[in-house]
């Protein structure tokens, strides 16, 4: 193995004879391509409105004004250079679908970021857009002639009179849809409700998918937010086909019920892990096709978001950068254990926000040295706690899973790894766990084994990741994986 600098590299070959003395020298020069430092992106598109001032490459703050009926904003970057690689968020929230990028606005003040990391994974710059949507709503215009008699202010409906969503067989189907006349968002509060369980039909689960709407369920402390695709799984289009129901349960366990959970395992060292005070919440999922037949919705077809109220807890600066949203699991010998997801703080909000793809109890938790990386297909930027680097190998999708770099998950594992040249053979070591991988060769465990390409082995990072511990998460339209260890 040879470390390579950008561009020229002169590598000598000596050759010795048998007879220890003649010898001959050859030279391979070896070109490694540069990689582009650019962060100029080439422009900005966005609907409604129009950037302020008028786009340039080296002016990185805007702002846009729209009209209160404007809902969502549509944001459309141009990259400047073709491995330049986005992200975009929209109030301190990461928008995982684009481009383009849309996003939902408040009334008021909004504010969106466009991150550009350059192909070299290291150079960036964020261009920032403030967009102020007017919270006045318009009145008719003056002159016009009313039928009653009275001559006061005019005033809005108090909810408009055409329903937003069809065929509405449950209570909370009808909410939703008084949700999206008053909001023009999908949500339902479960606070009030006794069993703290949604109960929507299949038909509206569909129409939210068509109409491109997230569906929003909170209760006290949590939020949790299921993008259009997510729902549409195996056991619900079973269900659709029987005009049934998704049931969604969404409970803070007692404190009974939470004391129980945390005694089932070690908190500190041993478990890598520490109460954060936070609550502990249970998330249920099912398909039903009656009132006494449903099935458990194993997992969704884009990852659900959860988020958590962090208030009150009083944390220190240096606790918050701990914090770790973690779902509770059953290890093959029945002990609790706290599977890390990884997540983000909000300052302003004292929320933290995480990703999973299927439903059980869930907290937030300090962490210590937690690593955490994210991989897109096609490109060779990886995320790596935070900061961009540039891997030797793209991600690539073969056989329906996901291929990384052996070393780059290696690293990122913390595992100890090695090539054997010659039984073309992949190992890997951690916490005395070993895992021995021959490119090739399939197992009953893993379906797609090993590959070499153009010189690279690249190994199924799911397989890999959750044999030593790891929670792997697979962002569909995003063509990105996250792994938390």
């Amino acid at each position: 193995n040879i470390n390579l600098q950008e561009e020229s590299n002169l590598i000598e070959i000596k050759v010795i004879a048998e007879d220890g003395a003649s010898t001959k020298v050859y030279t391979v020069e070896v070109y490694r391509k540069k990689l582009d430092n650019s962060v100029e992106l080439a422009n900005i598109n966005i609907s409604p409105g129009k950037l302020v001032p008028a786009f340039k490459r080296s002016v990185l703050n805007y702002t846009v004004t729209v009209e209160n009926k404007a809902e969502k904003i549509t944001i459309t970057p141009i990259k400047g250079h073709e491995k330049q690689t986005i992200q975009a968020k929209a109030n301190g929230y990461i928008i995982t679908d684009g481009p383009p990028y849309i996003s939902n606005l408040n009334e008021g003040a909004n504010s969106l970021e466009l991150k550009v990391i350059a192909e070299d994974g290291i150079t960036e710059q964020t261009y920032h857009i403030k967009v102020t949507r007017d919270g006045e709503i318009p009145k008719p215009p003056s002159g016009g002639g009313s039928s009653g008699g009275s001559s006061g202010s005019w005033a809005p409906p108090e909810e408009p009179s055409d329903p937003i969503l069809r065929n509405l067989r449950t209570e909370d189907d009808q909410a939703l849809d008084k949700s999206l006349q008053k909001t023009g968002y999908a949500r339902l509060d479960l606070r009030k409700d006794k069993d703290s369980q949604a109960e929507i039909s299949t038909g509206v689960i569909n129409q939210l998918y068509t109409k491109k709407l997230p569906l929003l369920i909170g209760n006290s402390g949590v939020e949790v937010i299921f993008k259009p695709e997510s729902l549409l799984t195996k056991e619900v289009r079973d269900a659709m086909a029987r005009s049934g129901t998704v049931r969604i349960g969404v409970r803070e366990l007692t404190p009974a019920e939470k004391s129980g959970v945390l005694t089932s395992f070690a908190l500190g060292e041993n478990a890598g892990a520490f109460e954060a005070g936070g609550r502990i919440f249970n998330l249920t999922a099912l398909a039903a096709f009656s009132l006494d037949d449903a099935v458990d919705i194993e997992r969704f077809t884009e990852p659900v978001a959860l988020t958590l109220d962090m208030r009150g807890n009083n944390l220190t600066p240096e606790q918050i950068q701990e914090l770790c949203g973690v779902r509770f699991e059953k290890d093959e010998l029945g002990r609790t254990i706290p599977l890390k997801l990884g997540g983000q703080y909000d300052s302003e909000k004292q929320t933290f926000t995480f990703f999973t793809e299927s439903f059980s109890l869930y907290s937030v938790m300090r962490v210590k040295d937690l690593s955490c990386i994210k991989l897109t297909v096609g490109t060779q930027v990886a995320e790596v706690n935070g900061e961009y680097k540039t891997i030797d190998a793209a991600p690539k999708i073969i056989n329906n899973r996901t291929m990384v770099p052996l070393r780059v998950i290696g690293e990122a594992l913390g595992a100890e790894f090695a090539w054997e040249g010659v039984s073309k053979t992949v190992k890997f070591k951690l916490d005395n766990k070993e895992l021995n991988l021959k490119v090739g060769e399939s197992t009953e465990e893993m379906d797609t084994p090993p590959v070499i390409i153009e010189g690279r082995t690249l190994v199924p990072v799911r397989y890999i990741a959750e044999a030593f511990g790891a929670d792997v998460t697979w962002f569909k339209s995003a063509q990105t994986v996250q792994v938390v260890k």
